[in-house]
């Protein structure tokens, strides 16, 4: 439940922070970090009670958004610790998935860039063709994620999306980030 209300927060977020179109050194005066900032506290709430890396991967990221840069990197490490506490032959395709996406995503806020691309070519492995959805769901917080840190820490991670030809993605609501679209 705490994991499903940080979601509307989160979406709550993104959709204010699409329409004000600013960077995120400005954001903080601005709604959407206070949306994001009550995204961080259900999603590390939940992730607290579970120790999952769910919505501890969604607290990190809510977290950073919301300004909290320290807190989030803190997040970010305890989360990758967690997933590779996990055995991924015991898991499903679709679990391993979201398990190596989201390490692909706490690289990136701890700026281990190579690292996370790698995660996400071996993501995007995992998948069999026809999970579009939860590709455009990594995409999407990609998108936030390169509002947060910029270009240069996210480009080899939107590289591995923009060559993926498996997956059909569209803009998100974050917009086109990385130029993924009009390349």
């Amino acid at each position: 439940m705490l994991s499903r209300i940080g979601r509307i927060y989160k979406d709550k977020a993104d959709a204010c922070w699409e329409k004000l179109d600013i960077p995120l050194e400005q954001l903080q005066n601005h709604s959407p970090a206070q949306f994001y900032r009550s995204a961080y506290r259900s999603y590390h709430a939940a992730f607290e009670l579970s120790l999952d890396y769910y919505p501890g991967g969604n607290a990190a990221v809510t977290g950073l958004l919301g300004g909290e840069r320290r807190i989030a990197e803190e997040v970010a490490h305890t989360v990758a610790g967690e997933c590779t506490t996990l055995d991924l032959r015991s898991l499903s395709a679709i679990e391993r998935y979201w398990v190596i996406a989201t390490e692909g995503d706490m690289a990136l806020i701890q700026n281990h860039s190579d690292d996370a691309a790698e995660f996400y070519r071996a993501a995007l492995d995992e998948l069999p063709e026809g999970n579009d959805g939860m590709v455009q769901t990594s995409y999407v917080q990609l998108c936030r994620l390169h509002k947060a840190l910029g270009d240069e820490q996210l480009r080899l991670a939107l590289q591995v999306f923009r060559q993926t030809t498996k997956f059909k993605l569209r803009k998100g609501p974050l917009g086109d980030c990385g130029g993924l679209f009009s390349q």
